[in-house]
């Protein structure tokens, strides 16, 4: 279903006009034409109303942006606050502030300045001195949430890590990165015991070198606005763009363009923003450069292009003639912002972009998901947004606080509490969500709009923006960026990202995981068979469920994905929710010696693979089966290897089961079960053996084989399992 496109004012390919900046476009927006009876009538009025991407619709929004610092706060209450708080110190401060401008830390080792030992002492001291206010602050509601664990009178204690020294575990990147910026880091730790909350916070001279201390999220000047941001999201792509070879390479592979793609420029109103849909067929995609946004949907429905009002979407996504009146979504408006402020014409958003209730298109859009999110020059993901009004986070209401004492002779340091965490992005709303997984995996430059700052990932850095990560190597966020080179760790890191992500609807699995697939297919030329590889099938047949939290998983019933036909050999047929550590792989090396042979294997599908239902499958195996006998302790969902051996919880003695067992199974219980060596090799002068575990199907008898489904896998030493002497059998695994 092309879309008919009005001719717009001729541009440089994938630009925005000069006449028409970012403080230039209008206000108000309204939604599709669908809701519009027939006859109404369109005032003149209406049709001279503007848009714009500058207006406050905070009062609409969903989403409240919580700090980390000022925990349940909102941005604005910690503004306030914030904005109270002096900028003189105590002494113990001051000490510190003046170590920080002679850059004086004692070498390989970390050092403890003399600093209040109780939390009581800090707190009255945070009245007047704004660095203990800014520790009490990022301190103080996790003590209240725990206040017989932690009285005001525990003990505290600031130690100050030398960067990169063994004291502390950073990536010699990050402390060269630090270390040239003149960032100091800081924990707070409460308390002495292991499991005890620590607080890091960074101090930077105020007249430090380098491109870092000129940041705004490191300015005292709140709040800080998308256009004082923008310089370091500019400085990454400049250094992408002309350095990074990798990253030219991937931009150089993009061979078409979106079937849609949203025009920002206006074809009604010359200069003003008015965003249109246009099809993609006739321009040059060479030529052709536009953002990708990563999102959730969240609870409340986002605009919809839908068939009623698809020819509507041509002259405006948003048409001035429509009855509902509603502002952008502000996590599309954001988007929007960015992608205008780096000089871009076009961006391109799912639910904008694809017919949601045409299902032959929805699915035609779906299957070339991946080469939309790899065409893409940057994909902006809203991290911290639980649906489409929450944002993306572009204005801070804090930044740096600057701080100078009586003793340090004028010259200030800036304090930021909580450097940037990986974790922000990987424990995101956003990243939880199934279908994302692909678009942050293929798209060539992410940038994470989070609440506290932004974070930029490419083929070959990583970056925060407040300086504290800046990896020269690759890094995905969460775990390791992938090469991308087709390589069995990409593919099962790849599996255990994706089995911990959540879908609405579990059948969205298979097509959420179409685009990853096709590309890995592309790279090795292997096929593929519901998650597994054709071609390293007994390999990729040891993959077993994760535990993450023995109790947690332990009150999960037994339950597969529900989805039909799925084969018990496959990690599809689990249900996420039910495992949310996901699927890992017992690790395959070059001197495992492979047992079982695949005889046989086939996967047929009623219509288009992975978008419709599977119709048949089948798996025959042979190789060394036996029965062994083992005790399932109920509480952590694992086997014994015998009498008084626990299997543990590391890669060489486990065996995990695929689902809970019946809850009246008793603890010392004893159970036998079919054991299939997959293959044996020497680890650490030991034999060890990796094994499926079987239950025999019943119903399913045939004349020349026995029918067996997958229940778990495991590996263990031939001290506890000996395949040795066991008979070659043909079986089929259903």
């Amino acid at each position: 279903m092309a879309a008919t496109v009005k001719e717009s004012p001729k541009l440089a390919p994938g630009t925005i006009p000069e006449d028409a900046a970012i403080s230039d476009v209008n206000t108000d927006i309204q939604v599709g034409s669908e809701n519009i009876t027939e006859g109404s009538e369109v005032s003149e009025e209406d049709d001279s109303e503007a848009y714009n991407l500058e207006d406050d619709d905070s009062e609409h929004s969903s989403f409240k942006h919580e700090s980390s610092i000022a925990g349940s706060q909102s941005d604005d209450e910690f503004s306030d606050k914030y904005a109270k708080a002096g900028s003189s110190v105590c002494s113990y401060c001051e000490s510190l502030l003046i170590q920080v401008l002679e850059n004086n830390k004692e070498s390989n080792s970390y050092c403890i300045p003399e600093h209040y030992e109780l939390f009581w002492n800090m707190k009255r001291s945070s009245e007047t001195c704004g660095l203990c206010w800014s520790l009490i602050e990022g301190t103080e509601e996790h003590l209240n949430y725990f206040p017989q664990r932690y009285p005001q009178d525990r003990y505290m204690e600031l130690r100050n890590y030398e960067i990169g020294s063994g004291g502390y575990a950073m990536p010699f990147c990050n402390a060269l990165a630090i270390a040239s910026a003149g960032i100091h880091e800081f924990t707070l730790y409460i308390g002495g015991c292991v499991d005890d909350p620590r607080f890091r916070f960074l101090l930077m001279a105020e007249d430090g070198s380098g491109p870092i201390p000129q940041r705004a999220i490191w300015s005292d000047r709140v709040p800080l606005q998308l256009g004082t941001r923008m310089p370091v999201v500019n400085e990454w792509l400049d250094a992408c763009q002309s350095r990074h070879e990798q990253c030219r390479q991937r931009m150089s592979d993009r061979r078409s363009l979106p079937t849609r793609l949203i025009d920002l420029f206006g074809n009604i109103h010359p200069g003003s923003f008015d965003p249109h849909l246009v099809d993609t067929s006739t321009l040059d995609p060479q030529n052709i450069q536009y953002t990708t946004l990563s999102h959730r949907w969240g609870d409340e429905q986002p605009v919809r292009m839908l068939k009623a009002n698809l020819q509507d979407f041509t002259e405006s996504i948003f048409p001035l003639y429509n009855r509902t009146q509603r502002r952008i979504p502000r996590t599309f408006k954001d988007a929007m912002k960015i992608t205008r402020a780096l000089g871009l014409r076009y961006i391109w958003i799912d639910s904008l972009c694809i017919i949601q209730d045409d299902e032959q298109d929805w699915q035609h859009e779906a299957m070339r998901m991946a080469e939309v999110y790899h065409g893409s020059y940057l994909n902006i993901a809203a991290i911290d947004s639980p649906n489409c009004n929450g944002g993306c986070a572009l204005d801070l209401g804090w930044g740096a606080m600057s701080l100078s004492g009586p003793n340090m002779n004028g010259r200030r340091v800036r304090v930021r509490p909580t450097p940037a965490d990986p974790v922000e992005v990987f424990s995101s709303p956003l990243n939880m969500r199934g279908w994302v997984f692909q678009e942050l995996t293929l798209a060539p430059r992410v940038l994470y709009c989070g609440r506290k700052q932004m974070y930029w990932q490419c083929s070959e850095k990583v970056h925060s923006e407040d300086g504290y990560i800046d990896h020269n190597v690759a890094l995905n966020i969460p775990g390791d960026r992938y090469s991308l080179a087709g390589s069995y760790y990409d593919w099962t890191a790849w599996v255990s990202d994706f089995s911990q992500r959540s879908f609405t609807k579990q059948t969205d699995r298979f097509p959420a995981l179409h685009g990853v697939m096709r590309h890995y297919g592309e790279k090795t030329e292997h096929t593929f068979l519901l998650g597994l590889w054709k071609e390293a099938l007994v390999r990729d047949l040891a993959w077993r469920t994760r535990l993450v939290d023995h109790h947690i998983v332990a009150s999960y019933p037994t339950e597969r994905s529900g989805l039909a036909n799925v084969p018990s050999w496959s990690w599809l047929s689990l249900h996420v929710h039910k495992y949310p550590g996901g699927v890992v792989y017992f690790p395959s090396t070059k001197e495992s010696t492979i047992t079982t042979q695949i005889k046989e294997v086939q996967v047929l599908w009623e219509s288009i693979p992975l978008f419709s239902r599977i119709a048949s499958s089948k798996l025959t195996l042979e190789g060394p089966l036996q029965k062994h006998s083992f005790q399932w302790d109920c509480i952590r969902r694992r086997l014994f290897g015998r009498e008084g051996e626990e299997s543990s919880e590391t890669d060489v003695f486990v065996v995990r089961l695929d689902e809970m067992l019946p809850n009246d199974i008793e603890f010392d219980e004893k159970h036998e079960y079919w054991c299939l060596q997959l293959n044996y090799a020497e680890l650490d002068g030991e034999k060890m053996s990796t094994f499926l575990v079987l239950e025999e199907a019943e119903g399913n008898a045939k004349l020349d084989m026995r029918v067996f489904r997958r229940i778990g896998c495991g590996r263990m030493q031939h001290l506890y399992i000996d395949f040795s002497g066991s008979e070659q059998e043909m079986i089929e695994l259903i």
